[in-house]
């Protein structure tokens, strides 16, 4: 096929090697914008498994807090609680597997 550059860039050996430059940093530069997008993933997952563990933590500290109240509840009140431990570890799960 026919070059739409001139003739005068075409053979010029600066102009090639100037073209064969700018490949190479094009490249480099994906190649640094994914390494970049990896490490933003991997904060998106510590973040995402660290807001796990506060809400952990709230769903058995306000169990043991309605049970010190009324220990009569406290065999009702534990399915909530396991269900409440259950979505906030869905969630780090959830949010480790969609920053991967």
């Amino acid at each position: 096929g026919q070059s739409t550059r001139p003739s005068f860039q075409r053979h010029n050996p600066m102009a090639l090697a100037l073209r064969t430059a700018r490949r190479r940093m094009c490249v480099q530069l994906y190649e640094i914008t994914l390494l970049n997008l990896n490490h933003i993933g991997a904060g998106a997952a510590a973040a995402g498994t660290g807001a796990a563990a506060p809400g952990i933590g709230a769903s058995f500290a306000g169990y043991q807090l309605a049970c010190a109240r009324q220990p009569n509840l406290g065999p009702t009140l534990l399915p909530w609680c396991i269900m409440g431990f259950a979505m906030c570890e869905t969630t780090g799960l959830i949010s480790s597997v969609v920053a991967m």
